[in-house]
């Protein structure tokens, strides 16, 4: 599954609609007292109130704040309709962050680029004996400053998997990307991965990001 990608311009930014899975608190970056550079502008035409379902899919949780970061969280969250009215939406240069303030969710644009800083990540395939089958991601700290992201992927029986980790600059939060790119098998298939990472300070939120993709090329 492909999208067109299509630069906008910031004039254009406030027709368009979208939002994502995530977890910070709402006030995270005000506690920092740390502008957000990364704002570009507010976004209207998305549900103040909950209309749709945060907590629907195993990878998406209720804590007050969503990311949309790819056309496939818009249909996660949203379903095909709103999915195909934000077709042209440029994810490659910006996402949409939901806060929920007060009860009422309000949608900001932000700049990919000045939000998120790459994390170094050690991949590891499957779980360790003592962690057991989980129905949905889950992180964990062990020694120190050392954190595990516990992913069950799903695809066909070909699939493959590609994953990188992203922190938000100016909220307490990661984003794990998955690309879950087609292998043309019919049956489904389950894999387990382990993401080690490091990170000193409190883990408040995170959420797994879905991107479906067309078939594994080589050189990746």
């Amino acid at each position: 599954m492909s999208h067109p990608s299509f630069n906008i311009h910031r004039s254009l930014l406030n027709v368009f609609l979208i939002p994502v899975y995530t977890f910070l608190s709402a006030d995270a970056a005000a506690q920092r007292g740390t502008k957000d550079s990364a704002f570009v502008a507010d976004m209207q035409g998305l549900p103040a109130s909950q209309l749709f379902r945060p907590d629907q899919g195993k990878r998406q949780r209720d804590t007050g704040l969503i990311y949309v970061i790819s056309h496939d969280d818009v249909y996660e969250l949203f379903g095909y309709m709103r999915a195909q009215s934000l077709s042209a939406f440029d994810f490659s240069h910006y996402h949409i962050l939901g806060l929920r303030e007060a009860g009422t969710w309000k949608w900001k644009i932000r700049e990919n680029s000045k939000a998120f800083s790459l994390v170094p990540v050690k991949l590891l395939d499957g779980h360790p004996p003592e962690i057991k089958h989980l129905w949905g991601d889950s992180v964990q700290r062990f020694a120190g400053d050392t954190l595990k992201w516990f992913v069950t992927a799903g695809g066909d029986c070909f699939a493959r998997f590609r994953y990188e980790l992203l922190g938000d600059n100016y909220y307490s939060a990661f984003l794990l990307k998955e690309w879950n790119y087609w292998g043309g098998c019919r049956a489904a298939r389950f894999r387990d991965f382990t993401i080690q990472f490091h990170h000193s300070g409190a883990l408040r939120h995170y959420s797994t990001h879905t991107i479906l993709a067309d078939r594994w090329k080589t050189e990746q």
